[in-house]
């Protein structure tokens, strides 16, 4: 589902970006050549080398809306709280 948000972003025209946090997924060869992959590395949940590279990512590509998915939300949060300018969307399948 990502890959398909993402792909349609780039296709409307915007700037299209994704970043894995914890693993790489297996449809990354699926992505639109213009659309820009980070894959974090995430080791925990408060790995601050992850938070940096993110922040950083965010920041080079002055990118302003954030959709975080499950568990995920908690380094949205964290970006906002550091970055303050973005936006920032959160949803989870499992109804919580």
């Amino acid at each position: 589902m990502a890959v398909n948000y993402a792909n349609s972003i780039c296709e409307a025209g915007h700037s299209s970006f994704l970043i894995a946090t914890r693993e790489e997924g297996s449809f990354n060869h699926l992505l639109d050549k213009e659309v820009s992959y980070l894959f974090l590395e995430k080791k925990n949940r408060l790995d601050i080398m992850a938070l940096r590279r993110l922040i950083e990512f965010i920041n080079s590509n002055q990118i302003e809306i954030i959709h975080a998915h499950g568990s995920s939300w908690f380094f949205g949060v964290l970006s906002k709280k550091l970055i303050g300018k973005i936006k920032l969307v959160w949803h989870d399948h499992y109804g919580n």
